[in-house]
């Protein structure tokens, strides 16, 4: 049902054109993003949540978690917003839902557990730094990003799925 005091608005409309500055991008937002970032390239898109698998939390997780930074940032996002920093060792979300998290914690035994995930954001985070910004490439986008740093530099990262050095 609709909310009395709301009403769709056309991105195009004139009226509302002036009020549109970017567009937020849950993880179910992956097939929209392409399009949006070619058709309005002027709106600022953000990533606001990352899959959040379903518990698993293994390499096959972590390998999609990277193929979302890269499609993301390919296609206009300027952030990757991961969801869940800490589960305890259910990975049971409060309403029900097993999830990836970066760490893990057994409420019983108190152990620590890093997760596949968290080595993958660890990576990321040691290159890059605040302010970096995504640089446009060309070729593999499903493995390949690079940033500029602030002070100069460039993060270039990467990965090799196969069991073979590749030439990218």
């Amino acid at each position: 049902p609709k909310h009395p005091k709301w009403r769709l608005v056309n991105i195009d409309d004139a009226k509302a054109k002036k009020y549109w500055m970017g567009a937020g991008y849950q993880w179910d937002g992956k097939g929209a993003i392409p399009y949006i970032n070619k058709e309005y390239p002027h709106l600022k898109l953000y990533h606001t949540e990352a899959e959040c698998g379903n518990g698993s939390n293994d390499w096959g997780a972590a390998e999609h978690t990277w193929w979302q930074i890269c499609h993301y940032f390919r296609h206009g996002a300027r952030n990757f917003q991961y969801w869940n920093m800490v589960l305890d060792h259910t990975g049971e979300s409060p309403w029900g839902w097993k999830q990836n998290s970066l760490v893990t914690v057994n409420t019983e035994t108190k152990q620590v557990t890093y997760n596949p995930e968290y080595y993958l954001m660890k990576h990321l985070g040691h290159y890059l730094q605040p302010g970096a910004h995504y640089l446009s490439l060309e070729g593999d986008g499903d493995n390949l990003v690079a940033f500029a740093n602030p002070d100069g530099t460039t993060a270039m990262l990467l990965v090799n799925r196969d069991n073979q050095p590749k030439r990218l």
